[in-house]
């Protein structure tokens, strides 16, 4: 069948496609310019996203980059306010995927401000709506435009189950002495957790399986390690 020369796919990782929430954290993240400054750690809303089976995290300002009214809970599932504001700002990046998160039909009632994992397992449809601002007229915020699936649909379940697989690799390599775990020993570091898990199998057939270790951008894996 001949590639079409009339019909073209858009070229944005982000507008038309099908993303999960594997997890979602508040947290730090570098925060690079569009022209490549990097202007250092920075507070926002860090997304693990699979898009097109591509794991990857992606980051959302919550426009208090300097941490003066909020921080991250240690566990990173909520924000704790230590400055005079107590929302987040409607203009900003996380405050935009949100309100449209409940403007595509997200449960109001679902949405725990003391746990921003209730986003995990959701399944959307993403689009980029105009967002400018008196520095950059052009700028443009990263949304959601149609849900496809509740994190308590049948989707859900499954992501939850990578969700602890990738939990599992990231406080498997952070307690190694050099910060890297051979894949035959990742099991051994596990297998406390697992122990009453009642999806166990299914995650451990993540966590022996060399193609969804090497898919993700988490981590590094090569010669059966993990770093």
């Amino acid at each position: 069948m001949a590639v079409s020369v009339t019909k073209f796919s858009k070229a944005n990782f982000w507008d038309d496609q099908e993303h999960t929430i594997v997890k979602a954290i508040w947290g730090l993240y570098e925060f690079i310019t569009k022209t490549g400054e990097n202007k250092g750690s920075q507070n926002g809303l860090v997304l693990t996203l699979k898009t097109n089976d591509d794991t990857h995290t992606d980051f959302w300002s919550y426009g208090d980059r300097e941490g003066y009214h909020f921080i991250p809970s240690d566990d990173g599932k909520f924000l704790d306010d230590i400055g005079t504001r107590t929302e987040i700002s409607d203009q900003a990046g996380a405050g935009r995927l949100l309100q449209s998160c409940i403007e595509a039909g997200f449960p109001v009632t679902d949405m725990d401000e003391m746990d921003i994992g209730f986003l995990n397992g959701l399944v959307f449809i993403g689009k980029s709506i105009s967002a400018p601002t008196d520095d950059n007229p052009d700028r443009t915020v990263r949304v959601v435009d149609t849900i496809v699936a509740l994190p308590k649909g049948e989707k859900g379940v499954e992501d939850e189950v990578e969700t602890t697989a990738i939990t599992l690799v990231e406080g498997a390599i952070k307690a190694a002495e050099n910060k890297e775990i051979a894949k035959k020993d990742l099991l051994a570091s596990a297998s406390k957790s697992l122990r009453n898990n009642p999806d166990r199998r299914k995650i451990t057939t993540l966590l022996t399986d060399d193609t969804w270790l090497g898919d993700s951008d988490l981590w590094t894996y090569a010669d059966g390690v993990i770093s």
